[in-house]
Order: C-alpha cells, then structure tokens, then sequence
C-alpha cells in the first residue's frame, strides 16, 4: 500500500510460526536493497513497514529461516501494484 508505505501480503502453505526473509532487490544499487524478517499470522498474512521505494524492477525474494523453499520474481514497481509468486513448479502447471 504505496498510501501507508506497508507491504501486505499472503503466504499459503506456510507452516505456523515459520520465520520468512523478504528481500527487494535494486536493480543496480545494493544500498537500496531492503531485506526485512517476519513471521506471518496463522493465516499467512503479514504487514511490512517499507521505505518509499523508487521506480525500478525489483526482485524479489522470499526464503523461509530453515532454508527450506525459496521464491523469488520480478517486481515492476509502481506499474505492478500487486505480485503473485508460485514455486517453480507450480507455476507451470496447466500451461
């Protein structure tokens, strides 16, 4: 939510208490990378703080603390408003 500066978001078939990186990515600048950690709710939703990010192709990340599963995508900000990332190999299915 560009208004609040909040990423909001839904993880699904995420186990309870799972601790989650995100990581954003600038496409040229490392110091404007944000790498945040959080544990989403019992349903899967979280609430981020961000700072006010430039226009740019973000990638982004997301990683569970075990190292686990990994998804990541491309992020066109502000164009994109909204993101939906799959595994790889769900992502794929009816194809």
């Amino acid at each position: 939510d560009a208004a609040t500066d909040t990423l909001v978001g839904r993880l699904e078939g995420v186990k309870a208490a799972t601790v989650v990186t995100l990581q954003l990515i600038h496409p040229t600048v490392p110091a404007k990378d944000v790498r945040q950690t959080f544990t989403p709710d019992a349903s899967g939703e979280f609430s981020l703080p961000l700072p006010l990010l430039e226009r740019a192709r973000w990638q982004v990340q997301l990683e569970d603390a075990g190292g686990e599963w990994r998804l990541h995508a491309d992020w066109h900000w502000p164009e994109q408003k909204n993101l939906d990332i799959r595994p790889a190999a769900e992502a794929g299915k009816g194809a």
